[in-house]
């Protein structure tokens, strides 16, 4: 009986060593009857994928470093004219040491400084916030900003970003939560035109003077940061918004932020 991916061929970049999440997949392409083509990275590391290679269908195995602009021009240029079914882009710069053991044994710190983004999903704010503090995450999320890396979320994920901000961590009654991870200064409110109690609770907690100025969002809106400078706020869908709620002489202002809605 023929394989799932008989006939078919497959680019995978990445292999390290047997380890590496890359020569799992090369390996289940390969029962499946994919033909492989492998990429290395300089001549120091050719031989050891050769070796790795034995035993997997592969037909080629070329050169590939991803930060040269011309190997990824004769990488290209390796296909022209040829079938390429699957592409396996498998590639972090993580820390040598990390790379020499197996991947559940990968450190916090080397796992999350070897990504290009960071994704926070929703949940209870202020327990998520404590368990990244008692087991030193913040600090490693600091770095990572710090270094580049696009941090990024929805709900929870975009409020733990911030100082402060508005959180139903205690109860369906929402509540100001201070003391977040404070790359970026103020507060924040997801949800709010998907929830009914929102926008009312965010302009009692900035009135009463528990929340500072805030960056409120639609859902299907965010706001986006360069450094801790709001650069824009953009949109999923038509209608979503992100505001500038603050307490100005005595009064609570709402101001809706020009927000481009993403093709």
């Amino acid at each position: 009986m023929p394989g799932l991916l008989e006939g078919k061929q497959a680019l995978v970049l990445g292999i390290a060593n047997k380890w590496s999440l890359a020569y799992a997949i090369a390996q289940a392409f390969s029962r499946e009857g994919a033909r492989l083509v492998l990429t290395y990275l300089g001549e120091h590391q050719k031989e050891a994928i050769e070796s790795l290679a034995e035993g997997l269908t592969v037909d080629r195995i070329l050169p590939c470093d991803v930060t040269k602009d011309e190997d990824l021009a004769g990488l290209s240029a390796g296909f022209e004219g040829k079938s390429l079914d699957a592409v396996v882009h498998s590639l972090a710069f993580a820390n040598r040491e990390d790379l020499a053991r197996p991947f559940v044994e990968t450190s916090r710190s080397g796992f999350l400084l070897a990504q290009d983004v960071i994704y926070v999903g929703g949940g209870n704010t202020a327990n998520m916030v404590a368990i990244w503090r008692l087991h030193g995450v913040d600090v490693i999320l600091r770095e990572a900003w710090e270094r580049g890396v696009v941090l990024a979320g929805l709900s929870a994920g975009g409020l733990c970003w911030f100082e402060q901000g508005s959180t139903d961590s205690f109860g369906p009654g929402l509540a100001a939560l201070d003391g977040l991870l404070g790359f970026l200064p103020g507060a924040f409110c997801p949800h709010y035109d998907g929830e009914a109690m929102r926008r009312p609770r965010l302009h009692e907690l900035i009135a009463s003077g528990s929340l500072g100025p805030t960056y409120a969002c639609d859902d299907g809106a965010a706001v986006v940061f360069h450094g801790t400078k709001l650069h824009e706020a953009i949109a999923e869908r038509e209608g979503a918004t992100a505001y500038r709620v603050e307490r100005l002489g005595g009064t609570v202002r709402e101001t809706a932020l020009p927000t481009r809605l993403l093709p």
